[in-house]
């Protein structure tokens, strides 16, 4: 009997297999091996691991064989136990009656969940275990789950997402960070499945992922296809030929013969070798895509690379001093420009020197800068691809063989030049201490942390967060190591060895993230639109589920998740969908019971800013009559801090910076109307300092409008605002140094009235 394309394991110990287009089983055998009243419980085909594919089958007592599939022998290859660095949570047992078992083909550890939240990462050559945090949903642990299984089963898989399923409620789940256990709903299965179940996914040549399960629906194990999008169940079709009261317990499909085609990685790679790979910065040990570079001179070599903001092309530096825009698909080059000197400059452009460059676009005024390991600083004007020489940088011995700009995203406002200097392996900036990197002035950040640094092949920074990403070579290596560097303390963690196999020099992000304003109008719709484009609205949906009379005050985007919520003058708090404009998830206000100071009570005022802190995720909530409150967006639990002083500001918009996930430090501030002037938060107490001499000279403002901070360092910091007079608001680019405002255009239409706002950046 020839044997079907899924694998499952039953409740009386069989190895059976079926095709999942017809589940009628096409061989079934007895596993043998295990010790008396031990059962299977789970198994998956391993991807990797040598030899490759494998099945691997856990047992109820924690022991880890593989089976063969032909006469059903389970042998031994590990038993579990706590991994020797797990002390958080050591390994003890297994906790549940049914469990999903899958291998992460990316990292080839052995997922483990089960129906009691129990959430394990298994080294399944050693058994080694590290406990990872109990699946959950919000702050309550996941029951149910039954099922587990990850896309793009195959060794060379360079990402991959995980997908339970919940039989208890019938619903598709997914999750963003497997060791973080934290679990969100994909949709309903569509069908009533009982307690035994299971998933699997299997891979296309094209690279599609499709799931399977056999949930049993009215007492009969039926294989499901899952629409990994949707949840949705369909296709049912009973496994037959099962034994009386036999159940299918888990399934698993083999890798494909053939590799799959496997989309971009976020991150691309220029190796030594002219050619262009894209890794998946998370798991840089495996390659995505890869090319060989055509287009180029004889000769010539590709000495850098960079996406542009302003239109989210790849871009090349030759050594010719050739400009060139790069398909990323074949990683063929097409010339833009020969750079040239600039007519009249003092220190006229003659050729590139060096032989390590950095080269990375300016995401505020759209220029290249290079810098190079002979002491080059230029910049070049991409309409023209003329160059102007800057002061070299100083003071001299500096090695740079790679730079990026922070706040890597179109409209930012402004951005730092880092540079990694391989002879005292140091993050570096230049122009900080003058004001620009035209001056050539460096000013050391703090030493990497990492082992001797020869030489360093490629620097970028995600815009979202100002987090570098740096490819260096460590001593006499031939490879690329890829590090994390902290933008503040220089700081390098290492991630992994650079797939490949070849020296890196130069690293670009693939996709930059887009700065979206989302803003509340005074007829109650969001729309969105786009900071330097203001007067085009991208979206505009009417905001629905609001109770009784009640009205938004605020919003603002939560850094911990993305999500946007809004507050109502009725002291509720909701998660607003900015797609439809749908709000859901109410919760009330109330005090914190240890708050017996000022408890709160309501809140006092017309108008509100609200905003996020990324250090204790907590929403402050400020307004015109200087109420000054702290929310736990989870609870409703309110702390009243001190009053807004001194006098009484008129609050229309408040914000922190640094707004993303992990900030290290971030400064508040707010616009106050009553004195037209930005200040700054200096403490909880609500004392606040001007900065500057206030907004534009002899322009003031109505009692209405909004304001958030984007982006690290200050990127992005705007205010939606209506003139005096005017009918329309008009958005505002804030100068944090000064607290002066830059107009970048009136938003929507001529009656366009913005209440509130908040930038989201992804």
């Amino acid at each position: 009997m020839t044997s079907g394309d899924t694998f499952g394991i039953t409740s009386t110990t069989r190895l059976v297999t079926f095709d999942r287009a017809d589940s009628a089983l096409d061989t079934a055998i007895a596993v043998t091996g295990l010790s008396a009243g031990e059962t299977l419980v789970g198994l998956d085909v391993r991807a990797g691991g040598s030899p490759a594919g494998e099945i691997y089958a856990l047992s109820s007592t924690g022991r880890l064989f593989t089976v063969n599939p032909t006469s059903g022998v389970a042998t031994l290859k590990a038993t579990l136990s706590a991994d020797a660095g797990d002390a958080t949570e050591p390994f003890a047992a297994l906790s549940g009656t049914e469990f999903g078992v899958d291998f992460n083909p990316v990292g080839d550890r052995l997922r483990i969940v089960s129906d009691t939240g129990q959430n394990l990462r298994v080294d399944a050559d050693t058994g080694a275990t590290i406990t990872d945090a109990p699946l959950a949903s919000g702050a309550s642990t996941r029951a149910g789950i039954h099922g587990a299984a990850y896309t793009n089963a195959f060794a060379d898989a360079c990402r991959t997402a995980l997908y339970y399923i919940d039989s208890t409620t019938d619903q598709l789940l997914t999750t963003t960070d497997p060791n973080g256990g934290s679990i969100t709903v994909v949709g309903a299965l569509g069908v009533d499945a009982s307690a035994a179940s299971d998933l699997e996914i299997a891979t296309a040549a094209d690279g599609t992922n499709t799931g399977y399960a056999v949930l049993v629906v009215g007492g009969t194990p039926t294989s499901y296809q899952i629409n990994l999008s949707t949840g949705a169940a369909a296709s049912g079709s009973p496994v037959t030929r099962l034994d009386a009261n036999e159940l299918v317990r888990d399934t698993a499909i083999a890798a494909p013969t053939t590799a799959p085609i496997q989309a971009r990685g976020d991150v691309y790679a220029l190796t030594a070798a002219n050619r262009l790979l894209s890794i998946n910065s998370a798991a840089p040990a495996k390659v995505c895509t890869s090319a060989a570079i055509t287009g180029q001179q004889s000769g010539e070599n590709i000495v850098g690379i960079d996406v542009r903001p302003a239109d989210g092309v790849l871009y090349a530096l030759g050594s010719t001093g050739r400009l060139y825009s790069v398909d990323p698909a074949t990683a063929a080059l097409t010339v833009t420009w020969t750079l040239a000197a600039n007519l009249g400059d003092s220190n006229p452009y003659t050729g590139l020197l060096g032989t390590e460059f950095g080269f990375d676009f300016n995401p505020g005024n759209d220029l290249v800068r290079v810098v190079s390991d002979a002491g080059e600083n230029f910049r070049v004007f991409m309409d023209t691809g003329l160059v102007t020489t800057d002061t070299a940088p100083n003071p001299a011995g500096s090695v740079f063989g790679s730079a990026a700009y922070s706040n890597n995203f179109l409209s930012a406002g402004t951005a730092s030049y880092y540079t990694i200097d391989s002879t005292t392996d140091s993050l570096q900036v230049i122009g900080r201490t003058s004001g620009n990197a035209i001056n050539g002035d460096i000013l050391n950040i703090g030493t990497l942390g990492a082992d001797d640094v020869t030489s360093v092949g490629g620097f970028d920074i995600r815009g979202t967060n100002n987090l570098g990403l740096a490819a260096v070579t460590i001593g006499a290596n031939t490879t690329s190591e890829l590090f994390n560097v902290n933008l503040v303390t220089g700081a390098a963690t290492r991630l992994a060895t650079v797939a490949g196999g070849e020296r890196v020099r130069g690293l670009a992000y693939a996709t930059l993230p887009v700065a979206t304003v989302i803003g509340l109008t005074g007829d109650n719709h969001l729309v969105t639109f786009k900071p330097l484009t203001p007067g085009t609205l991208d979206t505009d949906v009417a905001v629905t589920g609001l109770q009784g009379a009640e009205a938004i005050v605020g919003i603002d985007t939560r850094p911990s998740n993305g999500a946007v919520y809004a507050l109502t003058d009725a002291g509720r708090l909701y998660t607003l969908d900015v797609a439809t404009g749908a709000l859901a998830g109410a919760v009330t206000l109330a005090a914190n019971v240890l708050d017996l100071t000022v408890p709160f009570t309501a809140l006092v005022g017309t108008r509100f800013g609200v905003d996020f802190s990324p250090l204790d995720d907590q929403l402050r909530v400020q307004s015109d009559t200087g109420q000054n409150l702290r929310v736990n967006v989870m609870t409703g639990e309110v702390i009243t801090d001190g009053n807004l002083n001194p006098g009484t500001p008129q609050i229309v918009g408040t914000a922190f910076t640094n707004p993303y996930a992990g900030a290290a430090a971030t400064t508040h501030y707010a616009l106050d109307l009553a004195g037209n002037t930005l200040v700054r938060h200096t403490s909880v107490s609500g004392l606040l300092a001007t900065v500057g001499a206030g907004f534009n000279a002899g322009t003031t403002f109505a009692l209405e409008g909004g304001f958030d901070i984007a982006g690290g360092e200050n990127g992005l910091p705007v205010a939606a605002l209506v003139p005096t007079g005017a009918t329309q608001s008009t958005l505002y680019r804030v100068n944090l140094g000064n607290g002066s405002l830059t107009s970048l255009g009136a938003i929507g239409t001529s009656t366009t009235v913005i209440s509130a706002l908040t930038v989201r950046l992804r």
